[in-house]
Formats: structure tokens, sequence, C-alpha cells
């Protein structure tokens, strides 16, 4: 499976996400993403005590590549 910074062709080189492309977490899985720190959305979401998967569930890559458990 592609790395969301791959899918995204994301040039951020400083996001967590990519700093551990080795591991097998997914981008929702980490919790201080470089697009959690720097969307505006994500910020109001926060503000509002609200988690990060609030976010990734309306991402196109979420979306895409989370597989709902049986």
């Amino acid at each position: 499976m592609e790395k969301c910074y791959e899918y995204f062709n994301c040039k951020q080189t400083q996001c967590t996400r990519r700093r551990q492309a080795n591991n097998n977490l997914q981008c929702w899985e980490v919790e201080d993403a470089l697009c959690y720190k720097h969307s505006n959305f994500l910020i109001a979401l926060r503000e509002e005590g609200k988690s990060k998967i609030e976010f990734c569930k309306f991402c196109s890559y979420y979306k895409e590549h989370y597989k709902f458990p049986n």
C-alpha cells in the first residue's frame, strides 16, 4: 500500500509519518502527523475537543485505505 505522503504527493519532509516510513502505522494512527498540526480544520477540531480521527473520516486516503473491522 502506498504511504499517505505518496498518495498526496506531499513535500512536507518534517512530517512524523514520513520520518517513520519504515513502520506499518497508517497516518490516522500517528497522532502528530504534520497534516494534523497545520490544517485549519484540524486545529478547529482540536479546539472543540474532537479527536484526529474525526478529521480522517473526511480524508480520501483514509476512505480508500482504511479497512473496517468485520
